[in-house]
């Protein structure tokens, strides 16, 4: 095997020993496919007729390397023949083999421009999808960025667009975190506001702080929660004021200023209207003022008609009715039985009849023995026993 360097102009001069029966000549540069040329018959030249040596013109054509098509046909099978011909003493091409040849090569060359054109196709699916990506990215179209830079890789490996899709991937995930993140703060918020509105203001604070725990920078969280701290403080206060007229009117209930008791429940409630225990105490104060006030009417009248039966039984006993009297006093001890004057007044009609009963039985045992003494006379007298 010898190599020869062909002149700038391609041409060159080829030195071969013509005892052997054929060559096979192997062109070739770097990066193209190369090519053979066989020269076949070579022992059948008479030395002497051709003198010094032969030559022959083949044009040779090479194209660059392509892993698109497969060129070993070209590569290892020759793709033109030189025949040594005896009659003309001349190296021959076989253009039979060259047509054939040549319609190898042409079809190679249009699968290669097929393939380059599908592969220049696919460089353009391949960078509009790279775009595609790099302008989903740009508007936080993570998922569609995403998508492109797959669909993107799928045609080709391509280390930039990895690290794209690598990226994407990273951001969406910081998205949908975020998502989740504003989404569990607006829920915080959202039953904050329901306890804040519906007095709970403990619970209330305490969702705005893990509200703001999610999203410190958010002016409504910290604004609320400082909001509420200065009303749990001012409430505080308050309630320390309405445990303090709580007590001072359960004293005055205690001694039946009922008065006195429903004025500071009312005054408690205006601290704190939705208080059920100052209500209840209130409504009790209120119930009881009005069962005193039924009790002191039902009081004063009762007191009228102790008087008037105490009147009425004074007048009895200045008459000398004495039962009648005594009747009277007796209703009227009825009505207030721990009045010690009706008491006295009975015990002095006890008396006083008492006194009667007993004048009258002496008057009735003295009329009794007058009596006996009359009819023992009178029975002497009818026995005519004068003495």
């Amino acid at each position: 095997v010898s190599t020869v360097n062909t002149a700038s102009n391609g041409k060159y001069d080829l030195k071969v020993d013509l005892e052997q029966a054929g060559y096979e000549l192997k062109i070739s540069a770097p990066g193209m496919v190369p090519k053979i040329i066989a020269i076949e018959n070579c022992e059948a030249v008479d030395l002497e007729l051709v003198g010094k040596g032969l030559s022959a013109e083949l044009p040779i054509t090479l194209f660059p390397e392509s892993d698109k098509v497969d060129f070993s046909v070209i590569r290892d099978k020759p793709v033109g023949k030189l025949v040594y011909n005896p009659s003309t003493t001349y190296l021959e091409v076989d253009e039979r083999h060259l047509r054939n040849m040549k319609k190898t090569i042409d079809d190679l060359l249009e699968e290669l421009k097929r393939a380059e054109e599908e592969a220049k196709a696919r460089e353009q699916e391949f960078l509009n999808l790279v775009q595609k990506g790099d302008d989903a990215m740009a508007s936080t179209d993570y998922n569609t960025a995403i998508a492109s830079y797959k669909a993107a890789l799928d045609i080709k490996t391509d280390p930039a667009v990895k690290t794209k899709l690598e990226e994407a991937q990273q951001k969406l995930k910081e998205q949908e975190e975020a998502k989740q993140q504003q989404e569990e703060f607006n829920n915080l918020m959202s039953q904050a506001d329901k306890a804040y509105n519906d007095g709970d203001l403990d619970n209330a604070v305490s969702l705005y702080k893990q509200a703001s725990q999610i999203d410190p920078s958010n002016a409504a969280a910290t604004n609320k929660i400082t909001q509420i701290e200065t009303e749990i403080a001012q409430r505080e206060e308050r309630k320390q004021e309405f445990n303090d007229i709580i007590a001072k009117a359960d004293n005055s209930m205690g001694t039946s200023d009922f008065d006195a008791a429903i004025s500071m429940y009312k005054q408690a409630l205006q601290l704190m209207p939705n208080d059920p225990v100052a209500k209840q105490k209130l409504e009790e104060a209120e119930q009881k003022k009005k069962a005193a006030v039924e009790e002191a009417a039902q009081e004063a009248k009762k007191r009228e008609e102790f008087d008037e039966l105490m009147a009425e039984a004074a007048n009895k006993m200045s008459g000398d009715e004495w039962d009648d009297a005594k009747s009277k006093y007796q209703e009227a001890l009825g009505l207030f039985p721990d009045e010690q004057e009706p008491k006295d007044k009975i015990a002095e009609i006890d008396a006083k009849l008492e006194e009667i009963a007993q004048a009258e039985a002496e008057a009735e045992q003295k009329q009794q023995e007058y009596d006996a003494l009359v009819k023992k006379a009178d029975d002497l007298f009818d026995s005519e026993d004068w003495d």
